[in-house]
């Protein structure tokens, strides 16, 4: 939530607050003038608004990319998760049921279509540990290069710890050097397995000036959970031990 408030600069951050709660998975938004005037796109029939604060105003209403039709949007905007190759559905299905065993919820839903996927915390009530969202509309290729992405964000430790102490607590780390760990290894998995994607241009847009790297960023950590993904997706693995099995195994 608090990323997606500042991502949005042209609007207050309250607005921000109230679109995210109407449409979690809003990539971009503006009213139907600026759509029009500006990006040179106009609404869908039966596009559907959102409401926000206006000055001077009670609300005022804006709209979703998906929601509007005209001009050309620029291809990084849609393409940048996009992943093609020589395609085997079981690398997707394996990773699935590996992630499962690690108590990681894989769920497909419709997004918008700037919007390919993400990770988050799940309900402890379920007994999983971590939810990850794909794009249920995106080709498979793409949505095993996703699910990558967000599988390398929770063992990188991006998200925290568990419990059981199956992946490590790099929380810490700034929005730069998360997004550039979490790519690189969807690349280094996807490259093994002969795909092709954006991943360069993606982690481009996090160096600093002059193509620096930030501070943080672990070849170490990229490398290994890259090699322990692509094994998740080659064969299944039996399900880790948690924290109490394991110290009743050394008791005995």
């Amino acid at each position: 939530m608090v990323e997606f408030i500042g991502q949005f600069r042209g609007y207050a951050p309250y607005n921000n607050m109230l679109v995210r709660i109407q449409n979690p998975s809003c990539g971009y938004y503006a009213t139907a003038k600026d759509w029009r005037e500006r990006f040179g796109r106009v609404l869908k029939e039966d596009a559907r608004p959102m409401l926000i604060l206006a000055p001077m105003h009670p609300v005022m209403l804006v709209y979703d990319l998906d929601q509007t039709e005209g001009r050309e949007v620029p291809a990084h905007l849609l393409r940048f998760a996009q992943f093609d190759g020589d395609w085997n559905p079981q690398w997707l299905e394996r990773l699935i049921e590996n992630a499962r065993r690690h108590r990681i919820q894989i769920a497909f839903k419709k997004l918008s279509s700037t919007h390919a996927g993400f990770a988050t915390f799940a309900n402890p009530k379920g007994g999983q540990k971590m939810r990850i969202v794909i794009n249920a509309e995106a080709p498979a290729p793409s949505q095993f290069g996703v699910l990558c992405h967000e599988m390398a964000h929770i063992l990188l430790g991006h998200l925290g710890s568990d419990e059981d102490c199956w992946w490590p607590s790099r929380s810490h780390l700034g929005r730069a050097p998360i997004e550039i760990e979490a790519e690189a290894t969807a690349y280094i998995v996807t490259q093994h397995l002969a795909l092709e994607g954006a991943s360069a241009a993606y982690i481009s847009r996090y160096l600093n000036d002059g193509a620096q790297i930030p501070k943080g960023v672990s070849f170490d950590m990229i490398a290994k959970v890259a090699g322990r993904i692509e094994r998740m997706a080659l064969k299944l693995e039996p399900t880790p031990r948690t924290k109490a099995e394991r110290a009743e195994r050394r008791s005995q």
